[in-house]
Protein backbone atom coordinates (compact mmCIF):
# COMPACT_ATOMS: atom_id res chain seq x y z
CA UNK A 1 0.00 0.00 0.00
CA UNK A 2 0.97 3.64 -0.27
CA UNK A 3 1.35 3.96 3.49
CA UNK A 4 3.85 1.10 3.64
CA UNK A 5 5.85 2.57 0.76
CA UNK A 6 5.92 5.97 2.43
CA UNK A 7 6.97 4.42 5.75
CA UNK A 8 9.77 2.56 3.97
CA UNK A 9 10.92 5.74 2.28
CA UNK A 10 10.94 7.65 5.57
CA UNK A 11 12.93 4.89 7.25
CA UNK A 12 15.52 4.94 4.46
CA UNK A 13 15.79 8.73 4.72
CA UNK A 14 16.30 8.51 8.48
CA UNK A 15 19.03 5.90 8.09
CA UNK A 16 20.78 7.82 5.31
CA UNK A 17 20.60 11.03 7.34
CA UNK A 18 22.00 9.21 10.34
CA UNK A 19 24.99 8.04 8.32
CA UNK A 20 25.65 11.54 6.97
CA UNK A 21 25.08 13.34 10.27
CA UNK A 22 28.59 13.02 11.76
CA UNK A 23 30.05 14.48 8.56
CA UNK A 24 27.54 17.32 8.48
CA UNK A 25 28.47 18.33 12.03
CA UNK A 26 32.19 18.81 11.33
CA UNK A 27 34.00 22.12 11.54
CA UNK A 28 30.95 24.40 11.33
CA UNK A 29 30.88 28.13 11.98
CA UNK A 30 28.48 29.46 14.63
CA UNK A 31 25.63 30.19 12.24
CA UNK A 32 25.80 26.81 10.51
CA UNK A 33 26.03 25.05 13.89
CA UNK A 34 22.94 26.85 15.15
CA UNK A 35 21.06 25.96 11.99
CA UNK A 36 22.06 22.30 12.24
CA UNK A 37 21.15 22.22 15.93
CA UNK A 38 17.64 23.43 15.12
CA UNK A 39 17.36 20.87 12.33
CA UNK A 40 18.48 18.08 14.67
CA UNK A 41 15.82 18.96 17.21
CA UNK A 42 13.11 19.08 14.55
CA UNK A 43 14.32 15.82 12.99
CA UNK A 44 14.31 14.08 16.37
CA UNK A 45 10.73 15.19 17.02
CA UNK A 46 9.65 14.09 13.54
CA UNK A 47 11.31 10.70 13.96
CA UNK A 48 9.42 10.19 17.22
CA UNK A 49 6.15 11.02 15.45
CA UNK A 50 6.82 8.53 12.67
CA UNK A 51 7.45 5.75 15.23
CA UNK A 52 9.91 3.83 13.02
CA UNK A 53 11.15 0.31 13.66
CA UNK A 54 13.71 -0.12 16.41
CA UNK A 55 16.61 -0.60 13.97
CA UNK A 56 15.83 2.79 12.45
CA UNK A 57 15.77 4.47 15.86
CA UNK A 58 19.04 2.74 16.68
CA UNK A 59 20.59 4.10 13.47
CA UNK A 60 19.45 7.63 14.37
CA UNK A 61 20.86 7.33 17.88
CA UNK A 62 24.12 5.90 16.53
CA UNK A 63 24.39 8.93 14.26
CA UNK A 64 23.87 11.23 17.23
CA UNK A 65 26.44 9.27 19.24
CA UNK A 66 28.95 9.57 16.39
CA UNK A 67 28.48 13.34 16.43
CA UNK A 68 29.06 13.38 20.17
CA UNK A 69 32.17 11.18 19.90
CA UNK A 70 33.84 13.00 17.02
CA UNK A 71 36.59 15.45 17.87
CA UNK A 72 35.68 17.41 14.73
CA UNK A 73 32.06 18.00 15.69
CA UNK A 74 31.21 21.57 16.52
CA UNK A 75 30.60 21.89 20.27
CA UNK A 76 27.09 23.33 19.92
CA UNK A 77 25.98 20.45 17.71
CA UNK A 78 27.70 17.85 19.90
CA UNK A 79 25.91 19.32 22.92
CA UNK A 80 22.58 19.06 21.12
CA UNK A 81 23.32 15.43 20.22
CA UNK A 82 24.17 14.73 23.85
CA UNK A 83 20.92 16.31 24.99
CA UNK A 84 18.86 14.26 22.54
CA UNK A 85 20.63 11.06 23.58
CA UNK A 86 20.06 11.90 27.24
CA UNK A 87 16.35 12.49 26.61
CA UNK A 88 16.18 9.11 24.85
CA UNK A 89 17.76 7.43 27.87
CA UNK A 90 20.93 6.60 25.93
CA UNK A 91 23.27 8.84 27.90
CA UNK A 92 23.61 9.13 31.65
CA UNK A 93 24.14 12.35 33.55
CA UNK A 94 27.57 11.10 34.62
Amino acid sequence: TETKRLAGLLERLIIEGSIALPYAARDLDAQAAATLMGALRKADEAIKLVEPDEHVLEAWRNGLAAVLDSSRSTALVAGCAAHLLYEAGRLSAD
